[in-house]
């Protein structure tokens, strides 16, 4: 994507997925890479940049979940106790929370639970998605453009057999899992071995 620039500030470009992680547990996490118009070579930070910030926008969709207000809940299993700010847009946020400085040339975006997973009473296939975009804006001259529109987010939960189900989370190539059991967890793509609710 082209990104305006002007002759007197830089603002990021070239913003870009540099790798992907498996935390374990269904969780992931992504980092993300840009550059300055002002200084294309590849570096470890852009102090140019100290006035730009990068945010994130996300919005959920789910037909488990009711949006209340500005947020997306769940009040029945598999993801009972869920909730995500719906949108989330990170201009509202401190740095740190869907927000980041363009002065340092990346950051992670990590894809986490939400809270534990009941098994539902009902064998089904469960889902939430989202679309995500990143986005910066320069306090400078007031520039707000979209960066990159990511791969959209899936997160499901559905049996496998055996009493096991698997909670997945896909997002481009990033496909990670785990499967629990009404005992709790049982396995995951990372190969973690202990429970993500440190059950004794």
């Amino acid at each position: 994507m082209n990104v305006s620039s002007t002759s007197d500030h830089a603002h990021p470009c070239d913003f870009r997925l540099s790798r992907w992680i498996d935390r374990g547990w269904g969780e992931v996490a992504c980092e993300y890479r840009w550059r300055s118009t002002l200084n294309p070579q590849a570096c470890d930070s852009y102090p140019e940049m100290e006035r730009c910030f990068l945010f994130e926008v996300t919005t959920y969709y789910s037909e488990e979940g009711v949006q209340a207000q500005e947020w997306l809940r769940f009040d029945a299993p598999p993801f009972t106790g869920w909730a995500f700010r719906n949108p989330t847009d990170g201009r509202q946020c401190i740095v740190g929370q869907e927000r980041f400085s363009a002065s340092t040339g990346w950051a992670w975006d990590r894809h986490k639970l939400g809270g534990r997973l009941p098994i539902p009473e009902r064998e089904a296939r469960y889902a939430i998605r989202a679309e995500q975009c990143y986005a910066f804006h320069c306090e400078l001259c007031g520039a707000t453009e979209n960066l990159m529109e990511a791969p959209a987010i899936l997160r499901t939960f559905e049996p496998l057999g055996g009493g096991v189900w698997r909670y997945r989370l896909e997002k481009g190539a990033a496909n990670v899992w785990m499967d629990v059991s009404a005992e709790g967890y049982v396995n995951d793509s990372a190969g973690i071995g202990i429970s993500p609710w440190f059950e004794g």
